[in-house]
């Protein structure tokens, strides 16, 4: 799976825990991987150049933010949202597709470590 978050040169915590955490359960860092993961930080906006090289690529976003001073942001089919954080724009698009309380959660990922973690619960 690639991992894709904020990389910054001086250091963030929040941005760092990524290269560490995800790893852990999902294993390590795969460029390939037909699966890009966002994670921890405010990432989410149109223009972000961490997102321009994954178009047709599926896209998990587990916990991430959308980008201070942004109005809107709409997710096409290529994205799967499972939580964002912080406060949301007012306008957030998303088609019934991505987002459906009757679909199963199937991620197909298997845990790579003992470390513990919240037990995972399927959506039905």
């Amino acid at each position: 799976m690639e991992y894709i978050y904020y990389k910054d040169a001086k250091g963030n915590f929040g941005d760092d825990l990524n290269a560490w955490l995800w790893p852990q359960f999902f294993g390590p860092h795969d460029p390939s991987s037909p699966h890009a993961f966002v994670g921890i930080g405010s990432i989410l906006a149109h223009d972000s150049p961490l997102f321009r090289s994954l178009n047709g690529r599926r896209k998990i976003v587990f916990g991430t933010g959308v980008r201070p001073g942004y109005k809107s942001f709409s997710f096409d089919g290529d994205w799967d949202v499972r939580f964002l954080r912080g406060r949301c724009p007012p306008i957030i698009s998303v088609t019934s597709t991505l987002i459906s309380p009757t679909r199963r959660m199937r991620w197909g990922f298997r845990r790579t470590t003992s470390a513990s973690h919240p037990p995972q619960k399927n959506i039905e």
